[in-house]
C-alpha cells in the first residue's frame, strides 16, 4: 500500500460534505421532534469495502480496498478497520484480521484457507469508532466460496412444489443423501422456513431409510420469497444448505406504490405497480384494472417486473385486476381513493435545476413542506391551497447531491404526504475505462487507460482502487457498486428505504422507478436497532490484557517490552496488572507477528492473559438477522471449466479423506514464504510471499500437499507471547511474463488488484498487466473518491487460447 496517497488532500474536502446535523430551522414542536428522531439514525459510520470479486474458491486471498463515506467522527479517529468472514448460517467467524487505517481509507486481505467449506459468507467490516456511535451499523458483502471440501450431505427435492389451495398448507418432501450418494439414513435434519428470510417455522426430523426430509407449513400473505435453511448431522458430520422453494407456475404478487402515499378522489394521480413471482423474481405481466368491474388502465410490466399507471381514482369504486394469462395474480390491497386528504406529486423525481411541486386537497387548507435528508433541512414553507391545487417551484440551489424527501404536514403538523427525490444525477462525475483491445491472448499485455472528469467536464484527480478479474467471478446478485452504496445505503441500514440496493444509479427512469416503488417511505420511521451499539459499547477493542503473578513475591505493576518490525516498546500495568498497548505499537507489515514479554529477571513468575474483546464482539455481530437483497441471477455457484485452485500443483490433490498430506517441518528458524499459488518456498515465485501458519496445508513445488509445522513457533513461556497485530496490506503480485515465464499453468481469477492508485492532474492514470492462462470473459473494475463524489466504472475484454 502506497501511505503517502492515504494523505492526498482532497480526502478532506471530500468527507466534509457529509453534514450530519439538522441546521437551525425555526420548526414547530411536531416537525421538530420528528426530523430529531430521523437525524439520530445517522449518527454512524459508513464504510464501503470494495473487494477484487465475489465468488472465491480455496487458497485465494479477498483483497479489499476501505473508503469510509460518512464521518460523524475527525477522520484522525479512525485508526482500525476490522474486517472478519462469517458462514452465513451457521454465524460462525471463520476468519479475521485488523488493518491500520489512515485520513479514511484502509486496505487488506484474507487468506481463505481449504478448510472452509463450499457455501455462502458474510464479509463483515467496522472501525474502532463503533464503541462510540449511537446507532453503528456495519458493512456487509454477500460472498461465495467454492471449495475442496465439499459438504457431508447433499439436498434436494424430490418432486417440483405446487402452489396450496387457499387455507391449505404446503407440503414439500425433500430427499437427503451423504457424499457417497447413498441416503443419509439415521442423520438429524433441523429445518427453518423462511418467507421474506424471516423464519415462519422450525422443526427437526430423523431422516428415515429413504431418505426423506417432509416439512409442511401454511404460507404467509404477501410474502414474496420463501427458502428452506437446514442443518444436517450424522455424528461428527454436520452440513448446512440453503435454497429457494420453488413453485410450478406460483402466482405474481402485485404490489401498489401511490406517488406521495395517497390517492385522491377526482385528482390525478400516478400509481406505480411491481409484480414479482413468489420465488422473489420479477415478473412481467400484461393486465387490466378494473373499477367496478369496467376497465380503469392497463398494468404492463417490463422485465424488471415494474410498470405505472396514470389515472383519475374514484373514490366509492371497488378496484380489481384482470390478467390476461392464465397465470393467477395475487394483488395486494388497492390503495384507498380519499375522500378528504391532500396529495403531493413531484413532476420529475430525479431533479434538473428546480423541484416541481403539485399539492392537491379536497378543501382549502394550509400546510407545511419540509425538505430535508433526514438529517439536514434545506427548507420548510408554509403554503396555502386553494381551488384543491397548488404548484410550487423550488430551486434547486447547492444542494449536496443525494437522496431528499418532501414530507409535506397538515394544520395540525401531522404528516400527510412524502416523496421521495435524488438531487444531483446530473452533476455525477464521469470516469471512463478504455482496454487497449477488446481481444488478448494467453499471457498478453493489457494496457487500461482511466479517465475522470468532474460534472463540468474538466479533469478531476480521483483516489482509486483497480481490480481485474474473470466476469463470471463478480456475480450481479452479490455485487455492489459504490456509487449507489454511498447514497442510498445509509437509509437503508436506518430502516427507512428497501433492502433492494441498485447495482448503479442507471438512467434517470430507472431511477425513478427505484425513488417511486424502493424509496416509497409514508413518513414512517422506525425505531432503530440497539442491538449492535449495545455489543459494542464501551469494548476495549485494542490490544489490552491483565498480568498476574504466579508466584505470592511477585509484584505490581510491573513493565512490559513490545517487541516490532518498527522498533521496541515499553507499556507500564497498573497496580491491578492491567495494561493497553497503544493503537500506535501494533503496527506490523503484513503476516507478522508482535512479541509482548514481561521484564525483569524473575519474569517467569508472572502470566500475560489477553483480554479479546474485538474476537467477543465479531462473534456477536455474525449473530444478527442481516437481512440479504435477493437480485435476479442469484442461484448455485457455477463449476466453470477451470480447477478449484490455481495451477499444476493442484492436479494431485485428492478431495476426499486427504491421506496424501504429510508433514513439513520449518527451516531453521522457520523463514519459509508461500507465494500466491499456495505453494511452499515455490522456485517459481521466489519473490512476494506470505508467511506460512503453523498448522496450514500448503503445497510443495513437487505437488504434494503438507501440513505445516514451525517447532520454534511453540509458545510455552506464559510472560511472553507472540501475537498478531495491526496490518498494512501486502501488494499483490501481478506477473510480468517478459522478464519470467513459469512453464506451469497459471490461472488465478484476479489478475490485477491495487488498493490505491490516483490520476494525475489531467484526470488520467494507465494500468498494465498481463493475462494468464486462463480463457473468458474478464472485467475491470474501478471505485474510487474525488472531490466531486465517488466514481466507478468497468470494461470487459476476452482472452482467448494460445496464438
Amino acid at each position: 500500500m502506497n501511505r503517502a496517497i492515504q494523505c492526498f488532500f482532497f480526502l478532506i474536502a471530500f468527507y466534509s460534505s457529509n453534514r450530519l446535523h439538522a441546521q437551525d430551522t425555526v420548526l414547530p414542536a411536531a416537525v421538530d421532534a420528528y426530523v430529531e428522531k430521523s437525524a439520530a439514525l445517522f449518527h454512524n459510520t459508513q464504510i464501503y469495502l470494495h473487494t477484487d470479486k465475489t465468488q472465491y474458491v480455496s487458497n485465494e486471498n479477498i483483497w479489499f480496498s476501505a473508503y469510509l463515506l460518512q464521518t460523524p467522527f475527525s477522520l484522525n479517529d479512525y485508526t482500525t478497520l476490522y474486517v472478519f468472514l462469517s458462514h452465513r448460517q451457521s454465524k460462525k467467524v471463520v476468519l479475521s484480521s485488523q488493518f491500520v487505517m489512515s485520513q479514511g481509507m484502509g486496505a487488506g486481505y484474507l487468506f481463505i484457507p481449504d478448510t472452509l467449506e463450499t457455501g455462502d459468507y458474510q464479509l463483515v467490516a467496522y472501525t474502532n469508532m463503533i464503541t462510540q456511535e449511537q446507532h453503528p451499523v456495519v458493512f456487509r458483502q454477500l460472498i461465495q466460496l467454492r471449495s475442496r471440501k465439499t459438504s457431508a450431505h447433499s439436498l434436494s427435492f424430490e418432486k417440483a412444489v405446487a402452489w396450496p389451495a387457499s387455507g391449505d398448507s404446503c407440503r414439500l418432501m425433500l430427499r437427503v443423501t451423504n457424499e457417497h450418494n447413498y441416503y443419509a439414513k439415521g442423520a438429524t435434519a433441523r429445518y427453518t422456513i423462511l418467507a421474506d428470510e424471516k423464519p415462519i417455522v422450525n422443526g427437526s426430523v430423523l431422516i428415515n431409510s429413504f431418505g426423506e426430509l417432509p416439512i409442511a407449513f401454511m404460507p404467509v400473505a404477501g410474502a414474496t420469497r420463501y427458502e428452506v435453511e437446514t442443518t444436517i448431522q450424522k455424528d461428527t458430520l454436520v452440513s448446512f444448505n440453503r435454497q429457494p422453494i420453488n413453485w410450478m407456475q406460483p402466482p405474481v404478487r402485485i404490489r401498489w406504490y401511490a406517488e406521495g402515499g395517497n390517492l385522491l378522489n377526482e385528482q390525478p394521480a400516478r400509481l406505480l405497480f411491481e409484480a414479482r413471482g413468489i420465488d422473489g423474481r420479477p415478473v412481467a405481466i400484461d393486465a387490466t384494472l378494473l373499477a367496478d368491474g369496467q376497465p380503469a388502465g392497463k398494468l404492463k410490466t417490463g422485465t424488471d417486473g415494474i410498470g405505472e399507471l396514470r389515472f383519475t381514482p374514484l373514490s366509492g369504486r371497488e378496484y380489481t385486476v384482470s390478467a390476461a394469462g392464465s397465470r393467477p395474480l395475487l394483488a395486494d390491497v388497492f390503495p384507498v381513493v380519499e375522500k378528504n386528504g391532500y396529495s403531493l406529486q413531484v413532476q420529475e423525481g430525479v431533479i434538473k435545476d428546480t423541484i416541481q411541486l403539485r399539492i392537491a386537497s379536497t378543501a382549502d387548507a394550509k400546510v407545511k413542506v419540509l425538505l430535508h435528508n433526514y438529517r439536514d433541512i434545506e427548507g420548510y414553507w408554509s403554503l396555502t391551497v386553494t381551488n384543491k391545487t397548488l404548484t410550487v417551484k423550488i430551486p434547486q440551489k447547492e444542494m449536496p447531491k443525494g437522496l431528499y424527501t418532501l414530507t409535506m404536514f397538515d394544520a395540525q403538523d401531522r404528516p400527510v404526504a412524502e416523496r421521495t427525490i435524488f438531487v444531483g444525477y446530473y452533476q455525477q462525475p464521469q470516469l471512463s475505462v478504455v482496454t487497449d483491445s477488446n481481444a488478448y491472448h494467453h499471457r498478453s499485455k493489457v494496457k487500461v487507460k482511466i479517465n475522470v472528469k468532474n460534472p463540468d467536464g474538466k479533469p478531476q484527480q480521483t483516489l482509486f482502487s483497480a481490480a481485474t478479474v474473470q466476469l463470471r467471478r463478480v456475480q450481479p446478485a452479490y455485487f455492489q457498486d459504490i456509487v449507489p452504496f454511498n447514497y442510498f445505503q445509509g437509509y437503508i441500514n436506518a430502516g427507512i428505504i428497501s433492502t433492494r440496493l441498485p447495482a448503479e444509479l442507471g438512467d434517470a427512469a430507472t431511477l425513478e422507478k427505484f425513488l417511486l416503488t424502493r424509496c416509497w417511505t409514508r413518513y414512517n420511521l422506525p425505531e432503530p436497532a440497539m442491538a449492535l451499539r449495545n455489543m459494542a459499547q464501551g469494548k476495549q477493542l485494542g490490544l489490552s490484557g491483565v498480568v498476574e503473578p504466579l508466584v505470592k513475591r511477585a509484584t505490581l505493576p510491573v513493565e512490559l517490552s513490545v517487541i516490532t518490525d518498527n522498533g521496541l516498546f515499553f507499556v507500564s500495568t497498573d497496580d491491578k496488572g492491567k495494561f493497553v498497548v497503544p493503537d500506535e505499537m501494533t503496527i506490523l507489515e503484513p503476516d507478522r507477528r508482535m512479541g509482548l514479554v514481561v521484564n525483569g529477571k524473575r519474569n517467569e513468575e508472572y502470566k500475560i492473559i489477553l483480554h479479546h474483546e474485538v474476537d467477543s464482539l465479531d462473534k456477536n455481530a455474525a449473530r444478527l438477522p442481516y437481512t440479504t437483497p435477493f437480485i435476479p441471477g442469484a442461484g448455485a455457484i457455477d463449476p466453470g471449466p477451470e480447477p478449484l485452485g490455481q495451477g499444476k500443483t493442484l492436479t494431485n490433490v485428492i478431495v476426499k479423506s486427504r491421506p496424501d498430506i504429510g508433514v513439513y517441518h520449518g527451516k531453521d528458524g522457520c523463514n519459509d514464504y508461500v507465494c500466491m499459488y499456495n505453494v511452499l518456498n515455490c522456485t517459481n515465485h521466489p519473490y512476494g510471499g506470505s508467511v506460512p501458519v503453523n498448522g496450514g496445508s500448503y503445497y510443495l513445488n513437487n505437488g504434494s500437499s503438507v501440513t505445516y509445522v514451525c517447532k520454534s513457533a511453540k509458545q510455552e513461556n506464559q510472560f511472553l507471547l507472540k501475537i498478531a497485530g495491526r496490518y498494512y496490506s501486502k501488494l499483490f503480485y501481478v506477473a510480468d511474463y517478459a522478464q519470467f515465464s513459469p512453464p506451469e499453468p497459471e490461472v488465478l481469477s484476479t489478475i490485477y488488484w491495487s488498493p490505491q492508485l490516483i490520476t494525475n492532474e489531467k484526470g488520467e492514470a494507465e494500468l498494465s498487466f498481463y493475462t494468464n492462462d486462463l480463457p473468458g470473459s474478464f472485467t475491470v473494475i474501478i471505485e474510487g473518491v474525488s472531490p466531486a463524489g465517488v466514481v466507478s466504472g468497468k470494461a470487459v475484454f476476452n482472452v482467448g487460447k494460445e496464438k
